[in-house]
């Protein structure tokens, strides 16, 4: 009995370590599906979050205004680049993404607690397939640059869920600025 007993706190102990995924759940999913969302997308979507306890923190649709960024490239929290992946045009999930993949111990007061798990119910309105940069295809990664990157300061803009400045090609924002000449 005593084996069973340490059995159970081990698999309790595994399962309670970081590194979860994101939990998907498909909600709809339309009968012809041509193309599916991949790194380098722009998704235009839909969306509304809430916390574990249904307190609504943010919402497209409240805004009528859909939510546009770059898929797998560091726009938005980790949960969505990986719960998105995939999705077709149409398509409807449910995403419950755990701290780690979201906003972390630090969240995002005042709304979001730290340690929070968030709920959100998506919806994939359009894709735009990214053309490639200055000849280099599209990989469906992060923006690539042949040489020298162009000279002009990095966006300032932060979509609602970054937690840090926005990356271009493996280099933040800050960097690129400070090379840069404005």
């Amino acid at each position: 009995m005593a084996e069973l007993w340490w059995v159970l706190v081990l698999a309790l102990a595994l399962a309670a370590e970081p590194g979860r995924k994101v939990q998907i759940g498909v909600r709809r999913r339309p009968e012809a599906c041509g193309v599916r969302s991949r790194r380098g997308d722009l998704l235009h979507m839909h969306y509304t979050g809430h916390l574990e306890d249904g307190t609504q923190f943010d919402s497209s649709r409240s805004r009528d205004q859909p939510f546009v960024f770059s898929l797998g490239t560091g726009q938005v929290i980790k949960g969505w680049d990986q719960g998105l992946l995939g999705m077709c045009e149409g398509e409807k999930r449910k995403l419950v993404i755990p701290p780690e993949l979201g906003y972390g111990d630090r969240g995002a007061p005042p709304k979001i607690p730290g340690g929070a798990v968030l709920i959100f119910e998506v919806e994939l309105l359009k894709i735009e397939r990214r053309p490639s940069f200055r000849g280099v295809p599209n990989t469906g990664g992060a923006l690539q640059f042949r040489g020298t990157p162009p000279k002009h300061r990095a966006q300032e803009h932060t979509p609602p869920f970054v937690g840090g400045p926005p990356k271009l090609g493996g280099v933040n924002k800050e960097q690129v600025g400070a090379s840069c000449s404005g």
